[in-house]
Formats: C-alpha cells, sequence, structure tokens
C-alpha cells in the first residue's frame, strides 16, 4: 500500500472518527443535523434524477433516504432510552 494510504486509514481515520462521535456524544443535534443533510441529498437526488430517467442515481437517492431515516430514527431511539452517550463510546472504541 502506497504511503498515502497508510497514512490515511492508519493515522487520520482513527483520529477523525474519534473526534467525530466524541463531538456527537457532547452535541447530539450535530448528529441530527448529518442525518438531516444526508436525507436532503437523498430527495434531491431522488427528485433530480428520477425526472432525469437516470435511474441508478434515483435509487442512490432512495438509499440515502433509507439510511439516513434510520440514523435519524437510532439518534430518537438512543436519546429516548438514555444511552447515546454509552453508543457514542463504543463507536469510538470501534474507529480506535
Amino acid at each position: 500500500m502506497s504511503f498515502i494510504a497508510c497514512f490515511i486509514v492508519e493515522l487520520l481515520i482513527p483520529i477523525l472518527g474519534r473526534a467525530f462521535w466524541m463531538a456527537v456524544k457532547r452535541f447530539p443535534p450535530a448528529f441530527a443535523g448529518v442525518a438531516i443533510v444526508g436525507q436532503s441529498v437523498g430527495a434531491f437526488l431522488l427528485d433530480y434524477c428520477g425526472q432525469a430517467v437516470d435511474w441508478p442515481m434515483a435509487g442512490l437517492g432512495v438509499l440515502c433516504l433509507i439510511f439516513y431515516t434510520g440514523l435519524l430514527g437510532m439518534l430518537i431511539i438512543k436519546l429516548w432510552h438514555g444511552t447515546w452517550g454509552v453508543f457514542c463510546d463504543y463507536a469510538a472504541s470501534i474507529v480506535d
């Protein structure tokens, strides 16, 4: 593997991943914002590419809508049960 690829995989992903999960642990609306932006991208792809009859990209829009709606639902459920912090710690440990 090249030096750049090793740098990204071994150094940047753990640092950025841990920083992301610790940031959304302290500020869950940031995670909701990411999910809402993902839903917006999915809706745009579905609308724009569906009208242009570009079915693979419209399908990607549907997948984005499903995935990011699931993330938003997961956030709501974890906040409701009070396990958001535990989940963020677990996700950060996986990235390390």
